[in-house]
């Protein structure tokens, strides 16, 4: 499979076609041929890279995957190939979150947790100075305690 996934052509003939020559017009032509669905084309067909692992619940797919991980890391100096689907941006990440689950975002963060989910939203992708909450109870800068985003909620 590892030779398969690092050769530049995919590793050969996608599975279940195979090769073979036929005789047109005196001819020798490479045919490929789909033993599944008994078609035939002239024009080799692409190679499919990836797969999938189906085994049973609790037969350690998670723990081969590590493994494989493992046992070839990934060459640093290798040039992605573009197939990987690029990050999603973090405001889609946060999109979805309820308001309570907002709020514990920038709990956790040490950030306010005051406002409208889009505030909130907004605090976690570009916090700014005066939304950053002081938890060692020491007493805030002076800006810091009279910025309204800072007030606590009641």
């Amino acid at each position: 499979m590892l030779e398969r996934e690092k050769a530049p052509d995919g590793g050969g003939l996608p599975p279940f076609w195979t090769k073979t020559t036929e005789v047109m017009g005196g001819q020798k032509q490479s045919v490929y041929f789909n033993t599944i669905t008994s078609s035939s084309t002239a024009t080799q067909p692409v190679s499919v890279r990836g797969g999938i692992l189906a085994d049973d619940m609790g037969m350690g797919k998670s723990v081969q995957i590590l493994g494989l991980w493992l046992a070839h890391p990934p060459d640093p100096n290798a040039q992605a190939s573009g197939s990987a689907l690029p990050p999603a941006p973090k405001v889609a990440k946060y999109h979805s979150w309820s308001k309570k689950e907002l709020q514990k975002a920038c709990r956790d963060k040490g950030l306010a947790t005051t406002g409208t989910k889009d505030v909130l939203t907004q605090r976690l992708l570009q916090p700014a100075a005066e939304d950053v909450v002081d938890l060692t109870g020491d007493t805030p800068p002076e800006s810091a305690a009279v910025s309204p985003r800072n007030q606590p909620s009641l």
